[in-house]
């Protein structure tokens, strides 16, 4: 997976707001519900700063916390949960 991430991670390191040029697509709609679905499991990204610029970018959207909200309370309910990680 880490190459996955990093492939992504050198795409977005010119990027100053989305994925795709300085605007946000449905591009960033659907990699943020891809990315953030690893937040489930703890997955750290910290190693790769500018997807992580990036997530935290569309998360300054207005819309997000609403549209998250299941999402964010599933994953406190998981919060402390043991994942095995390959």
């Amino acid at each position: 997976m880490a190459g996955e991430v990093g492939y992504v991670a050198t795409g977005l390191k010119n990027v100053r707001e989305a994925q795709v040029g300085d605007t946000i697509t449905i591009a960033d709609y659907f990699g943020a519900a891809l990315v953030t679905l690893g937040e489930l499991i703890g997955c750290d990204l910290a190693a790769y700063p500018n997807i992580t610029r990036w997530l935290n970018n569309m998360k300054k959207l207005k819309s997000w916390p609403q549209v998250n909200e299941v999402f964010d309370g599933f994953k406190q309910h998981l919060k402390d949960q043991p994942f095995v990680a390959l």
